[in-house]
């Protein structure tokens, strides 16, 4: 017993195999691995302030511009167009008999917006609902009956509803603009422009057919909000006559 040697780790800081013991150095270690996690931390840290300057300094930029130049705002007004004929095409190739003056609103209406303000110009909020859109369609469809004729009739015919807030062009060599308002409707009037003449009004009844002062433009009054206008396309495209606009 008494000659029997105890196994020694070696200086140099290896394992001792038998005792299973850890190095002598192994704090020395340790503390390289802290300071290698630190560095990284550090690292993060400061790649994520230079990115957020980055970005800072960019919408800065972006900023200090200025207004669009002619060419950047004549390709967004293309794309726009482009996103607007889509929509229209996709509503159209859906419209049918019961539902062509609202599906057609995309042709009818002539505004800048980049969506269809659908329920305006059907004479709702602006922030109703699909189902309160086509409620009001469905409820529309009456009148429309009365003027009789669609897109697809021959003559092919369009319906449009035009509501206090917008107004009905009609253009040609004697133009025509028809304004109806809330104010005129409950006294069942509508207010006309024809030509370069003044504001006229006519006398309207609800649910019946009525010319537009000496011309051959029909409407009838829906309600106390909007009305329906009736036009026939003509010439060889047989393009929609008229357009609805905001009132000014």
């Amino acid at each position: 017993m008494g000659d029997q040697l105890e196994a020694k780790p070696e200086e140099n800081g290896e394992p001792n195999e038998k005792s299973g013991q850890p190095e002598p150095d192994r704090p020395v270690r340790k503390g390289y691995r802290s300071v290698i996690i630190a560095c990284l931390g550090l690292l993060a840290v400061t790649i994520a302030v230079w990115f957020s300057i980055a970005y800072l300094e960019l919408l800065e930029q972006k900023d200090s511009r200025g207004p669009k130049s002619a060419e950047e705002l004549a390709l967004e007004a293309e794309e726009l167009a482009r996103e607007k004929e889509l929509r229209a095409a996709e509503a159209e190739k859906e419209a049918t008999w019961k539902n062509y003056h609202c599906n057609l609103m995309h042709r009818y209406y002539d505004g800048p917006e980049a969506d269809l303000p659908l329920p305006e110009l059907l004479g709702l909020d602006k922030d109703a609902d699909d189902a309160a859109v086509r409620k009001r369609c469905e409820e529309l469809l009456a009148t429309v009956k009365v003027l009789g004729g669609w897109p697809t009739s021959k003559p092919q015919q369009d319906n449009f509803v035009v509501c206090d807030g917008f107004r009905y062009i009609l253009k040609g060599s004697f133009p025509v603009s028809i304004l109806p308002t809330r104010a005129g409707l409950r006294k069942n009037e509508v207010s006309y422009i024809a030509g370069t003449e003044e504001i006229s009004t006519q006398a309207t009844t609800i649910g019946q057919t009525t010319s537009v002062g000496r011309y051959s433009i029909f409407m009838v009054q829906a309600d106390d909000r909007c009305i329906v206008v009736a036009a026939q396309r003509a010439g060889r495209a047989r393009k929609i006559a008229g357009q609805i606009v905001r009132a000014e």
